[in-house]
C-alpha cells in the first residue's frame, strides 16, 4: 500500500502539473486570440471601408460618364448635330472643340474660361460638311451652330516675349497634329498668368492687345476692359474629364488597397483560425488532465483509507502478540 501510494502522489503530482502548464498555455492563447480576433475584425473593416470607397468611387464615374455621353450642359443645337452625325445623317462631324484636347491639369478653368462659348463649336473635315450640318440645323429647327471647317479656319500664334508666369493658352493644351490649327485659331493669342495684379502688368506691357485669363477665370479683354466675379464654366467638361481620369487612378489605387486588406484579413483569419485549434487542443488535454487528476485523488483517498486500515490491523497484531508473548 505504501509503493502504491507512492506510485499514485507521483502521478497525482504529474497531473497537477500538466494541469498548470495547460492552464497557462490556454491563458496566453486566449489572449493570442483575443488580440488577433481584434486584428481581424480592423481588417475585415479596412476592407469593408475601402469596398465602400471603391463603390462610391466607381458611382460617381458612372454618373459622370452619363453626363458625357448626354452631353450634359451643350446647347441642344450641338446635341442635336452629333445625334445625327451618329444617326450617319451628316458626315464628317468630329465633334465640339472640348473633345480634340485635353487640358494641363490646374489650368481647366482657365482654359474654359479662355474658350468660352468657342468650347461648343462643332469641328468638321470641310466646309461642305459646315454647310450640310448648318441646312440640317434649319431644316429641322434645332438651332444654331458654329463650326470649324478644318480646310477653312486659319491660326496663328503669340510670339512676343512674356514675363512671369504668363503662357499662351494653346501650349496649356495638348491635340492631335491635324487640329493644331484649330486650337491656334482659338488659344494661340491669349495669355494665361497667376492672379488678376499680374494680368494687369502683363495686359499693359502688351499694350492690351491681347486677352489675359487669371487660373481662376478673371479676364483683361482687348481693349482693357475688366471680366471677371465668380468662376461660371461653360460645360465643366475639363473639370469633368479631370475628374473622371482622377477616378480612375482613385479606383486603382484603392484596388490595391483592397486587395493588400484583403491578404491581411486573410492572413489573420488563418492565425485566428490556427490560434482556435491550438487552444481547443489545450482545453482538450486540460480536460484529461483534470480527469486524471481526480483519478488519482480518488485512488490516493482510497489508498489512505486502505493503509490507515492496515496499520490499525499491524498494530492490533502487534497487541496479540506481546499478550501471548507474555502468556508464554
Amino acid at each position: 500500500l505504501e509503493e502504491q501510494k507512492a506510485e499514485t502522489d507521483a502521478f497525482l503530482q504529474d497531473a497537477v502539473e500538466r494541469l498548470t502548464r495547460l492552464e497557462n498555455i490556454k491563458g496566453g492563447l486566449t489572449l493570442k486570440v483575443e488580440s488577433r480576433r481584434g486584428a481581424l475584425a480592423q481588417a475585415d473593416e479596412n476592407e469593408q471601408k475601402l469596398l465602400r470607397a471603391i463603390e462610391a468611387a466607381r458611382q460617381r464615374i458612372a454618373m459622370l460618364k452619363d453626363l458625357e455621353r448626354n452631353m450634359d450642359g451643350f446647347q441642344s443645337s450641338v446635341k442635336a448635330v452629333m445625334k445625327a452625325a451618329a444617326n450617319r445623317r451628316l458626315r464628317g462631324v468630329t465633334g465640339p472643340v472640348s473633345t480634340i484636347l485635353s487640358v494641363k491639369p490646374g489650368y481647366e478653368v482657365a482654359i474654359e474660361t479662355a474658350l468660352g462659348f468657342a468650347l461648343q463649336n462643332i469641328v468638321v473635315e470641310d466646309q461642305g460638311c459646315a454647310r450640310a450640318a448648318i441646312g440640317f440645323l434649319k431644316d429641322e429647327r434645332a438651332g444654331r451652330a458654329t463650326f470649324l471647317p478644318l480646310d477653312t479656319v486659319q491660326g496663328s500664334r503669340f510670339n512676343g516675349r512674356l514675363t512671369g508666369t504668363a503662357e499662351v493658352a494653346a501650349d496649356l493644351v495638348e491635340t492631335a497634329p491635324q487640329y493644331q490649327h484649330i486650337i491656334d485659331n482659338l488659344l494661340g493669342r491669349i495669355i494665361v498668368v497667376e492672379d488678376l495684379g499680374e494680368a494687369s502688368v502683363v495686359a499693359k506691357n502688351l499694350g492690351y492687345r491681347n486677352r489675359i485669363v487669371t487660373m481662376d477665370g478673371q479676364v483683361i479683354n482687348a481693349g482693357g476692359s475688366f471680366t471677371g466675379g465668380s468662376t461660371a464654366r461653360s460645360v465643366g467638361v475639363f473639370s469633368r474629364k479631370q475628374e473622371l481620369d482622377e477616378l480612375r487612378a482613385k479606383v486603382l489605387k484603392l484596388d490595391e488597397r483592397r486587395a493588400a486588406a484583403e491578404k491581411e484579413a486573410a492572413a489573420r483569419k488563418a492565425e485566428v483560425d490556427n490560434l482556435t485549434a491550438q487552444l481547443a487542443g489545450a482545453e482538450s488535454e486540460g480536460m484529461t488532465a483534470a480527469a486524471a487528476r481526480l483519478k488519482a485523488e480518488m485512488e490516493l483517498d482510497q489508498l489512505n483509507t486502505a493503509l490507515e486500515e492496515g496499520k490499525n490491523a499491524a498494530a492490533h497484531r502487534g497487541q496479540e502478540i506481546a499478550a501471548l508473548e507474555q502468556q508464554l
